[in-house]
């Protein structure tokens, strides 16, 4: 798919092309990344031989993982992986001001960023989440025996590479995490990044819960134990 959208816009002579990649990208035991890795290659050899103006997005995890409304009605923030492991999280929204940036303004030829800020474990989003709302929500590492469990989509009625893809991501973060650096977001964003916290603070409001902390207040700082 990656591979057509890129062929696409060079037929269709676009004036810039932003690809949205995956933090390390040759980080090989996941198994979406080998995609990822080989469509950067792609667009490299295609995109010098047109002519094209390309710039790469690499994001890290994004915050819409966290299902804030389902996991406060839960009490518990269950993990694929050891609750200890970090994870770096970013934000939709931000990678979306960056692709927006890089495609309205001179100066990102050829670039590539990674869109990473927070770096946090499990255990540490259940902190974020539970001062955020107020409620206890407990972090868990699901044992694999159980993970269907917790996310039937990916081994019910999903096809053989989506559930090979989603135990080797469990498999490289028990073993790695995915612990990412946060200075090419801050330099790419007019704005702080957003934090665990206004995402979390975002998805009460969205719900009609109130948050501890407004979501005003979460966007003067991008570090989400600033706030507490």
């Amino acid at each position: 798919m990656g591979r057509i959208a890129i062929d696409a816009a060079i037929d269709a002579k676009v004036s810039k092309y932003v690809y949205l990649s995956c933090m390390y990208p040759n980080m090989s035991t996941l198994l979406q990344h080998r995609m990822k890795a080989k469509d950067e290659q792609y667009l490299l050899y295609r995109g010098f031989e047109s002519g094209l103006d390309w710039s790469v997005l690499r994001p890290s995890t994004y915050h819409q993982n966290i299902f804030m409304k389902m996991f406060y009605d839960m009490g518990e923030y269950p993990s694929m992986c050891d609750i200890d492991k970090l994870v770096s999280w970013v934000d939709p929204l931000d990678v979306a001001d960056c692709a927006i940036k890089m495609l309205t303004e001179d100066g990102y030829k050829y670039a590539i960023y990674t869109c990473s800020n927070e770096s946090m474990t499990p255990r540490d989003v259940a902190t974020i989440m539970t001062k955020v709302s107020g409620k206890e929500i407990t972090p868990i590492s699901v044992p694999e025996d159980k993970l269907v469990e917790y996310w039937p989509d990916y081994f019910a009625g999903s096809d053989s590479f989506a559930t090979e893809t989603f135990y080797a991501l469990r498999k490289t973060y028990n073993k790695w995490g995915w612990a990412g650096n946060n200075k090419q977001l801050i330099e790419l964003l007019d704005h702080k990044p957003r934090s665990v916290a206004n995402w979390c603070a975002r998805q009460l409001v969205a719900n009609d819960i109130k948050p501890t902390v407004s979501v005003e207040d979460t966007e003067k700082t991008s570090n989400s134990f600033d706030l507490f």
